[in-house]
């Protein structure tokens, strides 16, 4: 248990130093929430949901995360209308320019580039599978994936007014 706890403290002060360097607000929440993750990462259960309220930093929690426990590939799945939200997070908050998979531009980019990225970020509809033929961006191990939950809210509202 003391090489688990040290892993904590040790990704909990690699959060604490990104905010500092990024000149935000150390908030215990983001924090608390930032260890939970890591703790799962590194014990058996290996992942975990953050869904607290809009506005909390669950985006600033999962890049504080990539950067306080550093994996070589990173995949960020996002709804379209949060790609360019996200790519700016990344640039500005871990300094380091993602590989974005999206549109004409994923046609250049082959699963070597994939797995060389340390981070790529997608959307929701680059990774459904079209008639069942998986794409360079499912032959990847990623090794962190990060999913923004936005859409799947919005996809059991839908469900539930069907249902009504």
């Amino acid at each position: 248990m003391t090489g688990l706890r040290a892993g904590i403290e040790s990704a909990v002060s690699r959060f604490k130093s990104l905010l500092s360097r990024t000149r935000m607000e150390e908030k215990v929440h983001q924090i608390e929430g930032v260890k939970w993750c890591v703790w799962n990462e590194l014990t058996l259960n290996k992942g975990g949901l953050i869904a607290d309220e809009m506005g909390l930093g669950k985006t600033l929690q999962m890049l504080g995360v990539i950067n306080a426990r550093e994996v070589s590939s990173n995949l960020i799945v996002v709804p379209l209308a949060l790609l360019d939200q996200w790519n700016q997070a990344v640039r500005n908050i871990l300094g380091c320019a993602p590989l974005v998979y999206h549109g004409n531009l994923k046609k250049r980019i082959d699963v070597n580039t994939l797995s060389m990225a340390p981070i790529v970020i997608t959307t929701y509809g680059e990774i459904s599978m079209l008639k069942g033929k998986l794409r360079d961006i499912h032959r990847v191990k990623w090794q962190r994936v990060c999913f923004d939950e936005r859409i799947i809210c919005e996809i059991l509202r839908q469900e539930c007014i069907k249902a009504l």
